[in-house]
């Protein structure tokens, strides 16, 4: 009886089979998992399409509330056209300054937090997230206050300092601004 033996080249042609088809089941693989992130995707940019919708049609309403209400206190002569302009303009103002000022903290938080050198850090933090909280409320002032009494707890903190002094030097307060980035 003589068996069948298998040539070289038979084992070389089934691994490199068994090889290519372990590398399609791959590719396959990785193809789904990369639709499903497609479908996703898909479905939160519906999600925040209609969102962004919704949210300009109550800017709409918002607005024309408003003006109706201008209209009103205009026509029963409790306030003027220029008076409102004025007080929106400056209203306006502040809010986008704070908006700004929170965006430009938010990139820094990380760093000032990841700077502290010290034995209060839990202190510290709250008070970052104090800020960070004050400035979603467009309180710069009270935003401020917290940041100065956590620079009381790292002095060294370049990062805080600068911030610090940037805000202070943008509030035409440049004493202060002079003293924060003197320590930077």
């Amino acid at each position: 009886h003589s068996f069948p033996t298998r040539r070289s080249s038979d084992l070389a042609y089934e691994e490199s089979g068994e090889e290519s088809f372990s590398f399609d089941e791959h590719l396959l693989e990785r193809i789904s998992i990369l639709e499903e992130a497609v479908k996703r995707t898909a479905e939160t940019v519906r999600q925040v399409l209609g969102a962004l919708h919704k949210q300009e049609k109550n800017i709409l309403i918002n607005q024309t509330g408003l003006s109706a209400l201008r209209e009103l206190l205009e026509t029963k002569k409790y306030i003027g056209w220029d008076e409102w302009s004025e007080l929106w303009e400056s209203k306006m103002d502040y809010q986008l300054l704070a908006l700004e000022k929170r965006e430009r903290f938010l990139a820094t938080k990380e760093r000032i937090a990841g700077l502290y050198h010290g034995d209060k850090r839990k202190l510290f933090l709250q008070y970052l997230e104090d800020a960070e909280y004050a400035l979603f409320a467009f309180d710069i002032e009270r935003a401020v206050g917290s940041l100065e009494t956590a620079y009381k707890l790292d002095r060294g903190n370049y990062e805080l300092a600068y911030f610090l002094g940037e805000t202070h030097f943008n509030e035409a307060n440049s004493e202060a601004a002079l003293g924060y980035f003197a320590r930077v």
